[in-house]
């Protein structure tokens, strides 16, 4: 009697994804309509009767996965025999990989968990990451199409990508415009970069009545504002240089997407290269903070890369003064461009960046700036910026030189600046959505050296924040070398030691960072209301209230009221409504102004308080009215 087959068992890690996807299948289920039951779900705080229904929706999705595997498996028996089980669960266990991603997908469903518990949000982020990995290698097992066939840029790809330029520019610059109308915009920055943008279009360059000395050379040097000002002179409010902001960060996209095109050998793989770019949370972070001539430097950077690497000479002389006319500490940012190209061996190149961007800050520092010191000190009715490293240099008078003197004979300590736990988490936030794919980049990592210098000796904690605009000196080269950290990947000894070809592996490790730029985004951008992100100081608003719009509504009344050469002292939020003019200043400040605009809610306590109390005693100005909570006084000699 001949003895019947022996059957043929499951993987055990098959069976593991069916068990798991079941579990996930379950719970977002009951997610889904039970969705104010997750904060109770995530401190396992659920009531009996809801611990019982979950257990059900678990129960059932069980019993329709096991089910259908099961009857899967009896269709097969005829083709497959004993191996018609573990084909069964093999087959399912290809739409299971995708499936599981549903547990950490819920689990950040959770309100507020990116704030509550900011680094168990960040390790669901790489579960999904790393699920979203491997289910697309094993979905496109067998496809080993060679890079470099689908270069060619074709008119759907422009297309797609102008329309992700589009959407960008117009989502968050209705976002800035939203902020500004709500008065949640301030006169440190953009009453300043206002007023500053007004004064260079009516010749006065980079002048300034909010800062010391009437000019921001107290400041910073930043000339590449001029080239703003005739685009300013069209419509000189505030609101222009927010939608400019908004524009000229989403036209970065054209030279990530470039950059991706060269490394990857696909234009499709490129777009989402610059789709990644476009939703990084520190870009958005830096859009949403008012407006700063140093987030303008995010495009110029990476414009200089992919002209540095496609060999556009003329292209990279035009990049490359444009970020030195951004700000006078840019030159730095040239600086580590030519340790680049030294590593690359293009010691001539390397040799004219380098002394370009020496001799541009030596004579910018010497002959134009009021503090010739490397780190500004405040010399000379100027601003100090010694305290952004106040950790590294504990004597102030030291300067620069105490700065590289810590890191010198301290360098345990230099790293516990470095690798603080909020830095640590920063750097995280920053890497996440690329995948960490510049770890891998080879040499074009010393693109980045400037960057991680600043922002690493930094103590200031804005300085390390996704939400302000020091990012900027580090974002743009991060980005531009993802691509080809992961090509380095697709090529490398382990996905040739696992037998996945590079193709494949590109694919897959691709549409991974597309899965942590998405997820990171919904945490900690813009684009989706959460818990963590913010616009420099604010929490980002996505509408405004009808009480806000009418608030508005008066606030322009008033300022048409006031004539457009009058002075006018303002309230922190009010000032970048008035700050297009010859003078203004942010109230307590008054110093003989022809109009002072307070607004109550902000003048409870401290110096405005203060301020407000002597006003309403003083004999040379007069209160002429009051709208939403916005007082209008006039100095009685104006006519």
């Amino acid at each position: 009697m001949a003895s019947r087959p022996s059957v043929t068992l499951p993987r055990v890690a098959d069976l593991l994804y069916i068990a798991l996807t079941s579990i996930a299948l379950g719970i977002a289920a009951w997610a889904a309509i039970h969705p104010e039951q997750l904060p109770a779900w995530s401190t396992n705080g659920l009531d009996r009767a809801m611990r019982l229904k979950l257990g059900g929706f678990v129960g059932a999705s069980s019993a329709v996965v096991i089910g259908g595997t099961l009857a899967w498996a009896w269709r097969l028996r005829a083709p497959e025999g004993a191996a018609a089980l573990a084909v069964a669960v093999r087959r399912v266990t290809g739409g299971a990989r995708w499936l599981v991603l549903l547990l950490p997908i819920v689990a950040l469903w959770v309100p507020k968990l990116e704030t509550s518990n900011r680094w168990l949000t960040l390790v669901l982020i790489v579960m999904a990451t790393v699920g979203t990995l491997v289910a697309s290698e094993r979905t496109l097992a067998g496809w080993s199409k060679p890079l470099g066939d689908e270069s060619r840029v074709t008119r759907v790809h422009v297309a797609v990508l102008v329309g992700f330029m589009v959407a960008y520019a117009a989502l968050i610059s209705r976002l800035a415009l939203i902020e500004h109308h709500t008065l949640r915009t301030h006169a440190f920055d953009l009453a300043i970069y206002d007023n500053l943008v007004w004064h260079t279009a009516h010749g006065n360059l980079l002048g300034s009545s909010f800062v010391r000395g009437g000019n921001h050379m107290s400041a910073h040097f930043d000339p590449i504002l001029a080239i703003l000002a005739p685009v300013y002179r069209l419509y000189p409010r505030a609101e222009t240089l927010l939608v400019f902001q908004s524009v000229w960060l989403a036209l970065g996209a054209i030279p990530m997407f470039l950059l991706g095109v060269r490394a990857f050998g696909h234009a499709g793989l490129a777009l989402i290269g610059a789709l990644t770019y476009l939703l990084h949370p520190a870009l958005m972070g830096a859009n949403l903070f008012d407006f700063h001539s140093l987030t303008l430097v995010i495009p110029t950077a990476l414009w200089a890369v992919y002209c540095l690497e496609s060999e556009r000479w003329r292209g990279l002389a035009v990049a490359v003064a444009l970020i030195l006319l951004t700000r006078e500490d840019m030159s730095f940012l040239v600086f580590g461009i030519a340790l680049y190209v030294a590593a690359c061996r293009r010691f001539r190149l390397a040799a004219i960046l380098a002394g370009t961007a020496i001799v541009y800050f030596v004579v910018v520092k010497l002959a134009i700036m009021r503090d010739a010191a490397i780190i500004s000190s405040g010399a000379n009715n100027s601003y100090s910026y010694v305290y952004f490293f106040a950790d590294m240099i504990p004597i102030a008078s030291e300067g620069a030189r105490g700065l590289l003197l810590s890191a010198i004979i301290n360098p345990i300590y230099t790293l516990t600046v470095w690798f603080s736990p909020d830095k640590m988490h920063y750097w995280a936030c920053l890497l996440l959505p690329l995948a960490f794919a510049p770890f891998f980049a080879g040499n074009k990592r010393w693109l980045a050296v400037y960057g991680l210098f600043f922002v690493g000796m930094a103590s200031r904690r804005h300085v390390f924040s996704l939400y302000f605009q020091y990012s900027s000196v580090l974002l743009p080269f991060l980005c531009a070398i993802t691509p080809f950290g992961i090509m380095a990947l697709a090529r490398g000894r382990i996905a040739g030691a696992l037998g996945v070809p590079p193709s494949r592996a590109a694919h897959a490790l691709v549409a991974a960072m597309l899965c942590a730029s998405v997820l990171t985004t919904w945490k900690y951008g813009a684009l989706a209301p959460n818990d963590a992100f913010r616009g420099g100081w604010n929490r980002i608003t996505h509408s405004s209230t009808p009480e806000q719009d009418e608030r508005y509504v008066a606030l322009r009344e008033i300022i048409a009221s006031i004539p457009a050469d009058a002075s006018v002292s303002a309230s922190r939020t009010l000032a970048p409504h008035v700050s297009n003019r010859v003078t203004a200043r942010r109230f307590p400040v008054i110093r003989n102004a022809d109009y002072v605009l307070v607004l109550k809610s902000s003048a409870r306590r401290g110096k405005e308080k203060k301020k407000l109390g002597q006003l309403r005693k003083s004999t040379r100005y007069r209160l002429i009215g009051e709208r939403s909570g916005i007082l209008i006084y006039k100095r009685r000699n104006v006519k």
